[in-house]
């Protein structure tokens, strides 16, 4: 009986095809070079932007310090003021020019005078213009002022919001930017009445500031000024009454 050695060699299923050749195979297929970019276009390039503007807002709120001051509270009134005085937008190149908020040589006068009969003698001043992002120098820090509009409630009524950053890790120098920025509007206020009306919300809005008169200065009937101050004086002594009941005082 005959035996043989026989030397097995294993075959693989597949075709040996070099590297260079597998990618210059795949290259040949017609429109994959367009898939690959409409591919890199549609998800990498989107997700490098995202990405970036992630680390850009993460930037910010860790350099910046920010505050947002709504129409409706008396510290967007206190900030307006202020701005108003600052020397930076005598030489901004984008303004808004109000008559509203007007520096005077003592103090700002801000005012919601809408009678136009003397609008030729009114100061005017400027302001940083809505809708743009400005820079200003408050104590060698670099501040951000930015105001935007926006309609809310059911009557779209004009909504307007400031926003301050503030290059600075220190809440002190917020405070003190908002300390003085009441200061400016209690100076502003000096010698003046404000004038406020309910809007639609039942929340008191300031309408107007007008001078202090005294009281010799108003002429009425006989007893009527007496009964317009008794009146009055029985009004703010009531406060806790309307506040048991709920009413807005």
């Amino acid at each position: 009986m005959n035996s043989s050695n026989a030397t097995s060699t294993s075959v693989s299923p597949f075709p040996s095809i070099p590297i260079s050749g597998f990618f210059a195979s795949l290259l040949s297929i017609p429109g994959l070079l367009d898939y690959a970019k409409l591919l890199l276009m549609g998800t990498v390039i989107p997700f490098l932007q995202q990405t970036f503007a992630w680390a850009q807002t993460r930037a910010a709120s860790i350099l910046f310090l920010t505050a947002c001051f709504q129409e409706d509270d008396p510290a967007f009134h206190w900030m307006m003021v202020w701005l108003a005085q600052h020397p930076a937008w005598r030489r901004a190149r984008d303004v808004e020019v109000s008559t509203r908020t007007v520096p005077d040589s003592s103090s700002a006068r801000y005012c919601f005078d809408d009678d136009d009969a003397d609008a030729s003698s009114r100061k005017f001043s400027y302001l940083p213009s809505p809708k743009n992002q400005h820079w200003m120098w408050y104590k060698g820090r670099y501040v951000s002022v930015c105001r935007s509009k926006e309609s809310t409630g059911y009557f779209g009524r004009q909504e307007e919001t400031l926003v301050i950053r503030i290059l600075t890790w220190d809440h002190a120098l917020l405070n003190e930017v908002l300390r003085e920025a009441r200061a400016t509007y209690k100076s502003a206020q000096s010698g003046q009445i404000g004038i406020y009306a309910s809007d639609g919300n039942n929340d008191w809005r300031h309408i107007a500031s007008r001078p202090k008169r005294s009281l010799k200065s108003i002429v009425l009937e006989p007893g009527v000024k007496e009964d317009l101050l008794e009146d009055a004086q029985e009004f703010l002594e009531s406060k806790e009454w309307y506040n048991d009941r709920g009413i807005p005082f």
